[in-house]
């Protein structure tokens, strides 16, 4: 999947079971990771809430549940 906003590009991987490896896009929700493009970003965000997601395992840190990711993304 074309998931940039990190850098151009950047990608993730979806499994069958749901479990989206996201690379850099995104921390253990710590914070969001460096953003090279604001616009792709939100775009990337907002293709990944309509996925079939249960876990992201991020590039860095522990992976998370979709409504950890949700709650996050809700409060910004």
């Amino acid at each position: 999947i074309h998931l940039p906003g990190h850098s151009k590009g950047s990608i993730g991987v979806l499994t069958n079971e749901g479990d989206l490896f996201c690379g850099d896009l995104m921390y253990n929700f710590a914070g969001f990771n460096y953003i090279d493009n604001l616009e792709d970003f939100n775009k990337s965000i907002h293709k990944l809430k309509k996925l079939d997601i249960n876990i992201l395992y991020p590039g860095h840190g522990k992976p998370f549940s979709i409504s950890t990711f949700n709650k996050k993304v809700n409060k910004r």
